[in-house]
């Protein structure tokens, strides 16, 4: 079994025994629907959407996190995130221009009223607010954004 592949099991079977409750019914993950239209994001519209499965978010929340973890020093802000699972965190799945299955993941510390109709998009706050994409296939972590502050 090649290296890569060993990777790939090793962080599978980490997500799925490494975290709380259900993602769709956690009182702070939500998974959006492939065929839910999501007002103010006009990024979805074009492309091709599924929805995610609760291990597949969890295998996004663990490749995000460690991507976090290792990779703190090279992003302003991102030494402050100091516990991403304290987070909540919205799903959007999608399919790569190379057909692979893609996860965007919304991270934000506080409810909002609508987080569960629409991606949750706030000016400053410092890591308060965040998102990456991970790509399932891959297992690349890439887009990484922390919102600066005011």
């Amino acid at each position: 079994m090649n290296k890569f592949l060993k990777t790939a099991i090793a962080i599978t079977i980490l997500a799925l025994f490494s975290f709380e409750a259900d993602s769709q019914d956690s009182e702070k993950q939500f998974i959006f629907n492939k065929d839910v239209k999501l007002p103010g994001a006009d990024t979805w519209q074009n492309v091709k959407r599924f929805t995610p499965t609760i291990a597949e978010a969890k295998a996004a929340d663990s490749l995000a996190q460690s991507f976090i973890v290792k990779n703190s020093k090279n992003y302003m802000w991102a030494d402050r995130i100091k516990d991403y699972y304290g987070y909540y965190r919205q799903y959007v799945g999608y399919v790569s221009t190379n057909n692979e299955k893609v996860v965007f993941v919304n991270c934000f510390c506080k409810p909002h009223k609508n987080w569960k109709k629409k991606i949750i998009n706030d000016s400053g706050g410092i890591a308060c607010y965040f998102s990456l994409n991970v790509n399932l296939d891959t297992n690349r972590v890439y887009n990484f954004y922390i919102n600066a502050p005011h």
